[in-house]
């Protein structure tokens, strides 16, 4: 809509205007004949009415009676100018805008509209009389059709307010006796019992005439007599005697006394069950402390519920009663009996609530029993577990040392003292084969001592890696100072790893201090999705890693940290020059395996 509206405005106001522009004087014949549809026009008009926009609040709807046809014109004026749009109602005016033969969605279906830009395209002819109740009576109009009254402009009615509902209902009753529903536009309607003289549109809903968006001022009063109360049912209004549904007109305006049981309440509405009808009874002023299930007396005037006549509506279809009360209109029969359906339907579910809670309070216990029970076990299998392997590596410990160590300081001892007796003029190739094999014989005592270390050591048992790396590294750093963060999780690595980690790590550590001469070591060490990533770095000597001491002189340190690298798919870095130390980056993939993590 305010993409045809843009259109609209453009067409009309942005091109120079000239005499070619001028807008054509139609009647409402020709407006309404097509002749003129999307050209720029004027009319003469009375305005029969004003109404806001609800679809779209920068419009307002003026009403215009053009040769007795009803032409609507929207008019971009906005809903805060209401005010002055409601001051050309009853006025002769001249309007200037486009006839447009579309209805933009969500417009309502109200023909070709005339699109007016805004007040100023509007040149009152005849002002609107000064007095809004100086308009004609509402006469006799029982001769004239639903669409003949609809086309009368406002008329005048005065009389008695039987009863009033939802702040802008009320039913009028004249001194002649004559029933009139009014529909206010301005807010509060008048109070049932008093006077009033009403103006507005009239309307039919076929059996009486009624008045939309009205106006209302306090009218003299005058006698009139009261009429008894009828004591009725919901039936005798709303069943012939065949019992068919057969609605009586004649009991609009009676006052009538309706017994039946309160259902429920909206707001100032209480359903009254009455046999098999629900009726409603509009009492403002009841008690709101009346309960449902009370069977409750309502005095007051009865209103038939009848839509108003449109076109295609020729009999308006009447959708029931109302019954609207006063101050004292609704007593309390007889109050509800404690024990109702409701009250029982209240104490089953309340029963069945506290089942469901015991039976869903019992399995959550099992659920939670078995999961502690699976949990201790897990702990208990996990305790002896470690102390299998501590029992195990113990075992191994002391067969190795006994054994094999021994063995290898023999030979270590041996192969110093060939050394110290081989003259000096022995061949120098032999003197480095004995060099060659003091070397890795120191070197394979060193690595047995690491195993004896970690076999009897519990670096691997730790909960995390932190602990585990200071645990490893404690009895080798003497003076250094070494910071460690680790934070990687014992568990995350299984035992294959976590052992090759803590060996590179310690052995990084020892070549930094024995060869390096470090003052200061830092390591650190996290995962970073599927890798582990960890460093060591130092302030020692350095050397130059192209030229490092290898396995042909009898040096395994760095060649053995490769290899276990390489064993878990990894990589490793290093990054070291003579006189500025030594930083090595080690990156591996986490080893899948399950079993040796605890629980």
């Amino acid at each position: 809509m305010l993409k045809l509206l843009s259109l609209l405005s453009i067409a009309v106001f942005a091109a120079p205007m000239c005499a070619a522009d001028a807008p054509r004087a139609v009647s409402a014949a020709e407006f309404l004949g097509g002749s003129v549809d999307s050209q720029r026009v004027e009319m003469e008009a009375t305005v029969s009415d004003a109404l806001s926009d609800e679809t779209d609040p920068k419009f307002v709807f003026l009403v215009l009676d053009a040769d007795g046809e009803t032409i609507y014109a929207p008019v971009k004026c906005g809903n805060d100018n209401m005010s002055s749009v409601e001051q050309l109602v009853g006025a002769r005016i001249r309007a200037t805008g486009v006839c447009d033969p579309y209805v933009p969605e969500p417009r309502r279906q109200l023909g070709r509209q005339l699109f007016i830009a805004g007040l100023n395209d509007i040149e009152v002819l005849r002002p609107a009389p000064s007095d809004p109740f100086d308009v004609p009576e509402l006469g006799d109009t029982k001769l004239m059709t639903p669409a003949e009254i609809s086309r009368l402009g406002h008329r005048r009615i005065a009389g008695r307010i039987l009863a009033s509902w939802s702040d802008t209902e009320s039913l009028l009753e004249t001194p002649s006796g004559r029933l009139v529903r009014v529909s206010f536009a301005n807010r509060p309607a008048p109070k049932g019992g008093s006077f009033a003289e009403v103006v507005g549109r009239p309307v039919s809903d076929v059996y009486r005439v009624n008045l939309e968006r009205a106006r209302w001022r306090p009218a003299e009063p005058y006698d009139f007599a009261d009429v008894a109360a009828t004591n009725v049912t919901a039936r005798d209004i709303m069943l012939g005697e065949n019992g068919q549904v057969q609605v009586k007109p004649q009991f609009l305006g009676k006052t009538i006394v309706l017994r039946g049981t309160l259902r429920n309440r909206n707001g100032d509405t209480l359903n009254v069950e009455d046999g098999s009808f629900l009726v409603p009874v509009v009492a403002p002023e009841a008690n709101p402390d009346i309960e449902p299930g009370s069977v409750v007396e309502a005095t007051g005037i009865c209103v038939l519920d009848v839509e108003n006549w449109r076109p295609n509506a020729a009999f308006p279809q009447i959708r029931g009663f109302f019954v609207v009360c006063g101050a004292d209109g609704l007593r309390i029969v007889a109050h509800p009996p404690w024990w109702t359906s409701g009250r029982l339907f209240a104490v089953i579910a309340i029963l069945l609530a506290a089942v469901a809670a015991v039976l869903i309070w019992n399995r959550s216990l099992k659920t939670l029993a078995e999961k502690r029970g699976r949990a201790l076990l897990r702990a208990q299998l996990g305790q002896i577990k470690s102390t299998l392997k501590i029992s195990e590596r113990t075992r191994l410990a002391a067969e190795l040392h006994d054994t094999l160590a021994q063995n290898l300081t023999g030979v270590s001892m041996e192969i110093s003292a060939a050394q110290r007796l081989l003259p000096a003029s022995a061949p120098s190739a032999a003197m480095q084969h004995l060099e060659f094999a003091s070397n890795a014989i120191a070197s394979s005592r060193d690595e047995l001592r690491n195993c004896l270390w970690d076999l009897r050591g519990e670096a691997l048992d730790q909960p995390d890696m932190e602990k585990a790396v200071e645990f490893s590294i404690r009895p080798h750093v003497g003076d250094t100072s070494v910071a460690i963060r680790f934070r990687v999780p014992r568990a995350r690595l299984s035992d294959a790893l976590a052992h090759a980690t803590l060996r590179i790590v310690r052995e990084l550590t020892i070549n930094a201090i024995r060869h390096g001469g470090a003052k200061t070591i830092r390591i650190a060490g996290c995962i970073d999705g599927d890798l582990l990533k960890f460093s060591v770095s130092d302030d020692g000597r350095g050397f130059d890693p192209e030229s490092a001491p290898s396995i042909d002189q009898g040096h395994f340190g760095l060649q053995g940290i490769r290899e276990r690298v390489d064993t878990f798919g990894g990589s490793i870095s290093i990054d070291s020059s003579p006189g500025r130390g030594t930083r090595v980056d080690v990156t591996v993939a986490i080893d899948g395996e399950e079993e040796d993590k605890p629980e």
